[in-house]
């Protein structure tokens, strides 16, 4: 799953990630298939989005996350 999580960043936000966590999982709206949810450290690049698989992407300060998602 991890070298999944790596990719799918890189293909489509252009930034180079680690220290993969998983975070939780969830039904997906297609049948058969559940979305899963990481956490994950910049490690570098620039985000760059591919317009076809993502809308918008963007930093956060990580004091200002929810606690339960620092």
């Amino acid at each position: 799953m991890e070298e999944a999580v790596i990719r799918e960043v890189r293909e489509e936000v252009g930034i180079e990630v680690g220290n993969i966590r998983y975070y939780a999982s969830q039904p997906w709206p297609f049948p058969s298939q559940v979305m899963l949810g990481f956490f994950a450290e910049w490690k570098s690049g620039e985000l760059k989005l591919d317009p076809e698989e993502i809308e918008d992407a963007d930093w956060f300060d990580a004091t200002a996350m929810p606690p339960h998602l620092r």
